[in-house]
């Protein structure tokens, strides 16, 4: 990620980075098809700041859900 920060900030574009919540409210059969925590740095990888350069996060983990999951997703991270 880091060899990007700096072509992309040249050309005025954003970063963002996944964030991995190791949670999901998700029923055990979505969890093995969709697989929410294959992908994000999760909270031991980034420690206590983002990464310099960093802008925006994005998390998946509620695949059709409302806004109650992401209520308990929130609580979790």
């Amino acid at each position: 990620m880091r060899k990007y920060v700096e072509r992309a900030s040249q050309n005025g574009v954003s970063i963002g980075l996944r964030v991995n919540p190791e949670f999901s409210v998700l029923p055990m059969i979505f969890i093995i098809l969709v697989n929410p925590f294959r992908f994000g740095a999760t909270a031991e990888q980034l420690g206590d700041a983002l990464p310099q350069g960093i802008e925006g996060f994005h998390f998946h983990a509620l695949f059709e859900a409302d806004s109650f999951a992401l209520e308990k997703v929130l609580e979790v991270s």
